[in-house]
């Protein structure tokens, strides 16, 4: 099997059993050499050769699951590295016994030296496990700044609740997100009313044409008015089980 040596672009065999075991010893016995030899493991997708399903079964079964010490100089490039193999940010923190943000950065950083040396040259990509091409790297989106909402929006949406505006601002604006709730559930008319006719028995308090027995009903003008609350409609039937003793209302 053939691969390409993503450090220096050339054609390579896949190596020998024997020659893979011989990279774990040397990555055992030297920690200098450690990091060059795991990228180099990495690279040449070593666990097919030993039989394991993944970079990460092989290094819990060769290595015990420890991370290789990599200087920091060099680790923008092996970072780039492991990650154009299609290593995970986790995976590659996991592999490097480093945090997941400092990966990021590293991955940034080499991103940036390859700007500056070959800004003509594609972004390099990966293909992820559903054959999807992806960068090797991202540019987190700055946060949209958040508008805090103001009283002048919440009395521009909802006429209403100029009526509280300028006594209640802050329940003016809490009043306001509830009505968009409303209006999201389809029962912004219903909640409209409801609101018109609070602040026209609230008005009529505050002028003193209050009465008890009253309330806020809305006349063929279109305008709120304090009218009287019709009596309740009583009707009797007679009792079907008294024999017309009794009568029983409703």
């Amino acid at each position: 099997m053939t691969l390409v040596d993503t450090a220096t672009g050339e054609m390579v065999n896949q190596p020998t059993y024997g020659e893979v075991k011989d990279s774990i010893r040397r990555a055992k016995d030297s920690l200098e050499a450690a990091a060059e030899q795991i990228v180099w493991q990495i690279e040449r997708q070593a666990w097919t050769v030993l039989g394991y399903s993944s970079w990460n079964e092989m290094r819990e079964a060769e290595y015990g699951g420890a991370a290789f010490m990599v200087p920091k100089a060099e680790r923008p490039e092996l970072v780039a590295r492991m990650r154009s193999q299609g290593l995970t940010n986790v995976e590659i923190a996991e592999t490097a016994g480093i945090s997941e943000p400092t990966v990021r950065r590293d991955l940034a950083a080499s991103q940036s030296s390859n700007d500056d040396s070959a800004c003509d040259l594609p972004a390099p990509t990966i293909t992820n496990s559903r054959g999807q091409q992806r960068p090797t790297s991202y540019t987190p989106r700055a946060p949209k700044p958040s508008v805090a909402p103001t009283i002048e929006d919440a009395v521009r949406e909802f006429p209403d609740l100029a009526y509280y505006a300028e006594t209640d601002p802050s329940r003016t604006l809490m009043m306001a997100d509830d009505l968009r709730r409303y209006r999201e559930l389809g029962e912004l008319d219903e909640r409209l009313d409801n609101l018109r006719r609070a602040i026209a028995v609230d008005r009529a308090k505050r002028d003193g044409t209050y009465r008890p027995g009253t309330t806020a009903v809305m006349s063929e003008s279109g305008v709120y008015e304090m009218q009287p609350i019709p009596a309740p409609v009583v009707t009797t039937r007679t009792c079907p089980t008294c024999s017309g003793r009794g009568v029983i209302e409703e």
